[in-house]
């Protein structure tokens, strides 16, 4: 079990949300992607903490696998140098989940550390002469928030590393709130001090504070996705690590926040007007699809043909072409089947 790290910090960031096939509106993901994961090396390299975690979305954008193996080789090499510095947790994020994803790889072949591989939580502490945490890190997967969770109680600190979109009524309004879970009536999470979670890609500008169904107050902070996989006229220039961090000097733990320092916008992403929105093949065929069935239905309610069945009438239909004619034919004798 890898319940127990030692050391001066933890370190924690976002989303990567890293892919080989993602474009979006950016004028190379995947060189920005590269670009990210050396900016954490350096900060993994200079702060040598006790421990790092990734707040879930580790691969894709709509995948949930790297589809060039020599990218995802490339991949593993970065992670396998993090585990060098220190062991790397990760959060389950709702793009960590279909089929057998790549997360799960890295996972079995121990390059990060999942909740199922530490109990759900790892204790923190400042060195190993102390009898008890500074912090326990509890681990939520994406969709877990209802398990209950295991506080360590007086004169530790807790703190919930999750993947949702936790809200604070009338507070947390630089992101869209639809499909929010309401922070104050988390019931499980009654007892944490805070909660510092993935999924929301906007960096919050500060840390909040809700009030808990038990009456006692827990934070609530975003540190944003660094590789940014959408832009937003409301976007910050900088992301945060989070460091939960031990003082000698006073002996006390706090939580510290310093900018990830993203490139500038117009180096990442293209100006809207050269943006032109690209469709995969699917969506192309979909749409070839609908044209060609708005046509030859349209031709039949236009000559109002009524003798025969209709697959018949759409044989007969003229200025159609034998490809649109069989698209049509197919929807028909689906709605016949289903009928």
């Amino acid at each position: 079990m890898y319940d127990k790290v030692y050391g001066k910090s933890v370190m924690i960031i976002g989303d990567i949300h890293f892919s080989d096939v993602y474009t979006g509106k950016h004028k190379g993901y995947l060189e920005n992607c590269f670009w990210c994961l050396s900016r954490i090396t350096e900060q993994l390299n200079a702060k040598k903490p006790a421990a790092l975690v990734l707040l879930g979305d580790l691969i894709g954008w709509t995948e949930t696998n790297i589809k060039d193996r020599q990218v995802f080789s490339m991949f593993c090499k970065v992670l396998r140098d993090w585990n060098q510095v220190c062991p790397v947790y990760a959060v389950r994020g709702n793009h960590d989940l279909k089929g057998y994803p790549d997360f799960q790889f890295l996972a079995d072949f121990g390059l990060i550390i999942t909740s199922a591989a530490c109990g759900g939580y790892f204790d923190y502490y400042a060195n190993q002469l102390q009898e008890r945490p500074e912090v326990r890190f509890h681990l939520v997967d994406y969709k877990c928030e209802d398990k209950a969770l295991d506080f360590a109680g007086d004169g530790v600190s807790d703190i919930i590393l999750a993947h949702n979109n936790f809200t604070i009524s009338g507070v947390t309004n630089w992101y869209n709130e639809h499909d929010g879970l309401e922070l104050g009536m988390q019931q499980t999470f009654s007892g944490a001090d805070m909660v510092i979670s993935g999924h929301i890609h906007n960096p919050s500008p500060e840390i909040y504070a809700a009030q808990m169904p038990n009456g006692e107050s827990c934070m609530l902070f975003y540190p944003g996705c660094p590789c940014r996989p959408i832009k937003d006229n409301n976007m910050y220039d900088s992301c945060w690590y989070v460091f939960i961090e031990y003082d000698e000097e006073d002996g006390q733990t706090s939580i510290k926040t310093e900018p990830f320092e993203l490139k500038p916008a117009e180096e990442v992403f293209y100006a809207p007007e050269t943006f032109v929105t690209e469709k995969t093949s699917d969506e192309l065929q979909e749409e070839i699809r609908k044209e060609a069935l708005k046509d030859v239905l349209g031709d039949l309610l236009t000559y109002r043909m009524n003798t025969g069945s209709p697959i018949e009438q759409v044989k007969r239909i003229h200025n159609a072409s034998d490809a649109a004619k069989q698209i049509a034919i197919d929807y028909l004798q689906l709605a016949f089947n289903r009928g």
